[in-house]
């Protein structure tokens, strides 16, 4: 078993929709995870040193799953987000080596999230529900692979909008 995965602060839906992860339940199969950002940069021949003309603009967090037991919650979660919305997670997963588990390599938190667009798609191959998350913080922390392919822990990279800044990371 390996794949992504999120769960979201308070939402604790029933039925098959659900799994214990890390010794957690609640969290709920995704089939896709988008995220990223991007900053305005010239190219102006001549004047390359003044070529950055702006802060870094994030995108949405959008998913893809299957519709399960926990749409009915998360339609809910659209129509009332709460006054502050929520703490969302997300993991990707990769197996363990022995086949007795699952290896978190990619670990996403947004604060104060709130379901900004929720869309179902039904096709002859499958009904899925694309999910867009606001919110006003990410942080983010990847693992990585040694020579020997065990996971070694990866830094805590955090961003808030509210803020316009970096609030842990590697500062260049």
């Amino acid at each position: 078993m390996a794949g992504m995965y999120m769960k979201i602060e308070g939402m604790d839906p029933t039925g098959a929709a659900t799994l214990k992860l890390n010794g957690e339940d609640g969290w709920i199969a995704i089939k896709s995870y988008k995220w990223g950002g991007t900053r305005h940069v010239e190219m102006d021949i001549g004047n390359s040193n003044n070529s950055d003309k702006g802060v870094v603009n994030l995108s949405e967090v959008t998913v893809t799953k299957e519709i399960d037991g926990s749409s009915g919650d998360l339609q809910s979660f659209l129509y009332a987000p709460g006054k502050e919305g929520k703490k969302v997670q997300f993991m990707l997963t990769k197996p363990e080596k022995d086949g007795t588990g699952v290896l978190v390599f990619y670990q996403v938190q947004i604060d104060n999230a709130r379901l900004s667009g929720f869309y179902v798609e039904a096709t002859d191959g499958g009904n899925v529900e694309n999910l867009v998350f606001s919110y006003v913080q990410i942080n983010q922390k990847v693992n990585t692979e040694d020579a020997k392919g065990e996971l070694e822990e990866g830094g805590l990279v955090s961003f808030s909008i509210p803020d316009g800044e970096m609030v842990s990371g590697s500062k260049g």
